[in-house]
């Protein structure tokens, strides 16, 4: 909470807290290595704030390399977290190290493992975690037969495997293209819990999946096949949470891949499933399908019935539970304004107070959509007056930007 504040005592803190990490109670263990990595999580964010430092970017070797104390800090603390991670018994402290590993690599970058010795060791604790070989995992010792990866697991068993897959995630989110060469590790695992009788490690596996293929980018191309035939399967699964994970891994693999051919060929079988999600009021399963759509036709535009889909999509619309995937969909509909789509331009009355719904909302959309959608909509008004009388009311740009935008890129040019 104090930040940068507390810098003055933050050393002196770390020098009484690391200790603990060797405490004899698994509870002090446990907070202690919690406190180890959000002090390490706040020391970065103050050093990019104060521009000690760019923001991190994805990969290895390292673009940004951090500032001094956040370096020999990090060191420090994948000294304590491997360490701790490789003798630790108590599954929940092992869990707890899972979900810090986690989060910091998805917020601080790869700064942490971009050690070749400390990545080689944290691939080998998650490797053991994911396939129950860590020492918390086996309570029957080594001699006895442990559960295999896709065997039923028991929901206290499976948090270890499950936050030991979003260590996983959390890697392909720090190394981005990276990562594509260390999936080869992981895959037959992953695939495996994909493929579960269990519908929760199916549901689990899925959307880690989802945020490997959005981790790795266009890297992502040479494991098309692979992933279209389990995720197209998985669209059509009896669990409603591992359809919306598959609804979600599809549109990034559509947004992500170079495999245009492969991609395609399945859009008939994509299509008809994603409309069966579509008429599914359950959880995110229809903002997922959504969102889905939206990266379709953004990438394929040519292989989707845009005047099928689309007033099926505003039935639904504003979307009520995830709102990451308003990105896709606005990005998606002011794309086919640009493209001068006729059937959008058909349902502009009936898009209008949807677009007034959800800027009215702040919570809704990002910046760079939120301008987006609202140059869409003072130039709708500018064409048709008095289409949204309420345009003129717009906050968050200024109307010299926008129309200025508007005729530097007037909406009605064709875009590719």
């Amino acid at each position: 909470h104090t930040k940068s504040a507390y810098l003055p005592y933050f050393e002196k803190t770390i020098e009484m807290v690391l200790p603990l990490a060797e405490h004899p109670y698994e509870g002090v263990r446990k907070s202690t290595i919690s406190t180890l990595h959000r002090s390490y999580a706040m020391l970065y964010c103050i050093a990019e704030e104060s521009g000690q430092m760019a923001k991190w970017q994805p990969g290895l070797p390292l673009q940004v390399q951090p500032a001094k104390e956040v370096q020999k800090f990090g060191e420090i603390l994948m000294t304590a977290t491997v360490k701790m991670w490789t003798e630790e018994d108590d599954r929940a402290t092992v869990a707890d190290i899972n979900r810090n590993m986690a989060e910091n690599l998805r917020y601080c970058g790869p700064s942490l493992i971009s050690n070749e010795t400390t990545l080689h060791n944290v691939i080998t604790m998650i490797t053991d975690i994911i396939t129950k070989k860590h020492p918390c995992q086996l309570e029957f010792g080594p001699e006895e037969e442990t559960l295999e990866a896709g065997e039923e697991t028991s929901e206290f068993d499976w948090v270890v495997v499950d936050t030991g897959l979003d260590v996983v995630s959390g890697m392909a989110a720090a190394l981005g293209a990276s990562f594509a060469e260390l999936w080869k590790v992981f895959e037959k695992t992953v695939m495996r819990y994909a493929g579960s009788t269990e519908a929760l490690e199916r549901a689990t596996a899925v959307g880690v999946i989802a945020e490997c293929i959005n981790g790795m980018g266009s890297a992502v191309t040479p494991y098309t096949a692979s992933f279209l035939k389990l995720l197209v399967h998985r669209l059509g699964d009896e669990d409603t949470q591992t359809r919306s994970n598959a609804a979600y891994a599809v549109g990034r693999l559509v947004e992500h891949s170079e495999a245009k051919d492969q991609i395609v060929k399945e859009f008939p079988t994509i299509l008809s499933r994603l409309e069966q999600c579509l008429h599914m009021n359950v959880s995110r399963l229809q903002d997922n399908a959504t969102g889905c759509l939206s990266r379709m036709i953004l990438r394929h535009r040519e292989n989707v019935p845009i005047k099928d889909v689309l007033p099926v999509l505003l039935t639904i619309l504003p979307l009520k539970n995830d709102y990451e995937e308003n990105d896709p969909l606005y990005h998606m509909i002011c794309q086919l304004y640009k493209w001068e789509d006729p059937t959008v331009r058909e349902l502009t009355p009936q898009l209008v107070p949807i677009f007034q719904a959800v800027l009215s909302d702040e919570d809704q959309l990002e910046d760079e959509r939120r301008a987006e959608l609202i140059e869409l909509v003072k130039w709708l008004n500018q064409m048709q007056p008095g289409a949204a009388p309420w345009a003129d009311q717009l906050s968050g740009l200024s109307t010299r930007t926008l129309m200025d935008d508007v005729r530097r890129y007037p909406w009605g040019a064709n875009e590719r």
